[in-house]
């Protein structure tokens, strides 16, 4: 893990330091997601750059759930057991 400290200026701006920049491929404008985890007495953050297409960013999350189900026949069974 990389860790990089930076300052906190009087109006509460830092900059990220260049090497992180560089493996976020960071640009000017781009956002940043912080995320604020709490570990028993003590938090940390969890800063992301924030993708410019979320469609693709989440594509394929979640594609393991269903495993080998099939999908279809599932779906007619679930149906069935609706009320008429």
């Amino acid at each position: 893990m990389d860790t990089l400290q930076s300052k906190l200026s009087s109006k509460n701006q830092t900059v990220i330091p260049r090497q992180i920049r560089h493996k976020l491929n960071l640009k000017p404008g781009d956002s940043i997601v912080w995320s604020l985890i709490k570990t028993g007495d003590h938090y940390q953050t969890l800063a992301q750059a924030t993708p410019l297409n979320w469609t693709q960013a989440s594509q394929g999350i979640g594609h393991h759930t269903w495993g080998d189900i099939d999908i279809p026949s599932y779906i007619q069974n679930l149906r069935a057991e609706w009320p008429h």
